[in-house]
């Protein structure tokens, strides 16, 4: 199976949008991102074929690029990696000089992969609980019950870009 990452296409978009609704971004999506924001920022697609398996959106800022969401359709591949890996190279090339993302620690999956990847943390919020999508566990809730509220602190992780 060989996996090509390219840049986002307009043609992208609404699969983004499904992807952003659907469920297992608990640890990968900044906290505000939305559908609209997700469509004006520039990232990567992993496909094999025609077969879109992972994504990864990210904001350029003047001296770092933040990373707002992540997401692989098949974890254990190395998707996720590649695209992170991906970034990476590209704040590199424009002479950036980090990374940044934003992990939630409900599972602790978010946080164990950015610093798998040589991510450290720079800093920990503190959050109260919440009921969106991203803190819900969907096997805590049967359906037509209310969300089941869960606290997960946000965790601001750094890759520093050596030159």
């Amino acid at each position: 199976m060989k996996v090509i990452l390219r840049n986002v296409k307009p043609a992208d978009h609404d699969w983004l949008a499904s992807v952003l609704s659907g469920e297992g971004l608990e640890d990968f999506a900044s906290p505000d991102l939305n559908a609209a924001t997700l469509s004006a920022s520039p990232g990567f697609i992993a496909q094999v074929g025609e077969d879109r398996l992972g994504a990864i959106s990210y904001r350029v800022g003047p001296m770092s690029y933040e990373i707002l969401m992540l997401y692989s359709g098949r974890p254990g591949l190395g998707i996720g990696r590649a695209l992170v890996n991906a970034v990476i190279m590209d704040a590199n090339d424009a002479q950036r000089t980090q990374v940044t993302v934003i992990a939630r620690n409900a599972s602790g999956a978010g946080v164990a992969f950015f610093k798998g990847l040589g991510f450290t943390v720079f800093s920990v919020r503190p959050t109260q609980a919440k009921t969106t999508r991203r803190h819900v566990k969907s096997s805590a809730s049967t359906p037509g019950a209310a969300p089941v509220p869960l606290k997960a602190d946000e965790i601001e992780l750094v890759f520093s870009i050596r030159r």
